[in-house]
């Protein structure tokens, strides 16, 4: 093989691909944008639909509280709300775990209250949830409502891919389930004194 037919097979070789490269990286823009616009994400044979979960939390979240009778509360911290959406506004993804951090003091802020554990674990939400549900003080819909905002809470990491298709609105409904959650903690109170 000579200098030249060598020359001429790697040319052959790498002519499609390197096609393929110029054309994307001319088309990157409009492709970033039909990419952002997706609701569901597949990556390593796990599916994401980060609204769609959320839409379902939140619905588990309305029947529960038709069946229980409690009614839906206002934020009553306006100005932590109006940062966390600011938050939102620039980087929807880094506005859930905000907000999950809401309801994570809250939690323990409950359990304090209401005397449940002298020592409640400050490193584990699941363990303090696990508490509230061992009390009685919460049913199991409710612990799954706190579980899921958890898990979606935990896909929220920079190498995860689903965290980029994000939305304000996402972000904002995440909120307000947050805030859901915390109304139910505020409102929980023990029903026997001698437990």
């Amino acid at each position: 093989m000579t200098i030249l037919e060598f020359t001429s097979s790697v040319i052959d070789s790498l002519a499609w691909p390197l096609v393929v490269l110029i054309i994307a990286f001319i088309l990157r823009k409009p492709i970033i944008k039909v990419f952002s616009k997706l609701n569901k994400l597949t990556y390593n044979n796990l599916e994401m639909d980060f609204s769609q979960k959320l839409e379902s939390i939140e619905n588990q979240m309305e029947a529960q509280e038709m069946s229980v009778g409690v009614m839906q509360t206002v934020d009553p911290d306006k100005i932590k709300r109006r940062n966390i959406l600011t938050v939102a506004k620039i980087s929807p993804a880094a506005a859930i775990p905000i907000s999950w951090s809401m309801v994570e003091q809250e939690i323990l802020s409950t359990i304090k209250r209401l005397s449940i554990s002298d020592f409640p674990s400050s490193s584990s939400s699941s363990k303090n949830i696990n508490l509230l549900a061992d009390a009685n003080l919460i049913d199991n819909e409710t612990r799954k409502a706190f579980d899921e905002l958890q898990k979606l809470r935990n896909e929220i990491v920079p190498s995860n891919p689903i965290t980029d298709n994000i939305t304000y609105s996402d972000a904002e409904k995440y909120y307000r389930l947050s805030i859901r959650l915390i109304h139910i903690l505020k409102s929980l109170q023990r029903q026997n004194s001698n437990l």
